[in-house]
């Protein structure tokens, strides 16, 4: 893991604790183009990869299934 991955995966740990304030920021489409393209950057490799699956899995997690 490189400084870039633990930097983002700390801010992640920050704001995913249950009691943490969720805000409606961006639509179902904006936010599945945003997990793909994260999952692109986790696949490429790279400084960041791993904090890019890491949160391309969890905004995954809560999308609506479906289409």
């Amino acid at each position: 893991m490189d400084a870039l991955d633990a930097r983002m995966l700390d801010l992640m740990d920050d704001v995913s604790v249950p009691d943490g304030e969720r805000l409606p920021l961006l639509t179902e489409r904006e936010a599945r183009a945003a997990v793909q393209l994260l999952r692109h950057f986790a696949e490429t490799g790279g400084s960041g990869a791993e904090a890019a699956g890491h949160l391309a899995a969890a905004l995954a997690r809560r999308l609506p299934s479906g289409a």
